[in-house]
């Protein structure tokens, strides 16, 4: 099964596709390929790439140079990405959170 991968966009501001690319080059190989096979098995793909953060939500974990997140909701057959940003600490700040979810409450 594949997965059909929507990412937040608001007006004229794609947000996600935005973030991914404004990455060094490097971390944009890893999320591409992060994302390839999130079209392939979804949330199954499990840890360490896939971790549910709240009860809709989960992240995708990109590691290396930089820590990335992209957190999603997995909706059917449908995968959408509501934000990402770079991790800095070891908790995922709550910010970063609530910001998914006020998208999540827009789709």
């Amino acid at each position: 099964m594949q997965y059909l991968l929507k990412f937040y966009s608001s007006g004229n501001s794609n947000y996600v596709e935005d973030f991914i690319f404004s990455t060094e080059e490097f971390t944009q190989a890893k999320i591409l390929r992060s994302l390839d096979l999130i079209r392939k098995y979804g949330r199954a793909a499990g840890m360490p790439r896939v971790r549910k953060l709240a009860k809709d939500l989960l992240e995708l974990r990109i590691r290396g140079k930089q820590q990335v997140r992209l957190i999603f909701k997995q909706k059917g057959n449908e995968i959408y990405f509501l934000h990402g940003f770079v991790k800095k600490t070891n908790k995922t700040p709550t910010n970063e959170i609530k910001l998914a979810k006020k998208r999540l409450t827009s789709l």
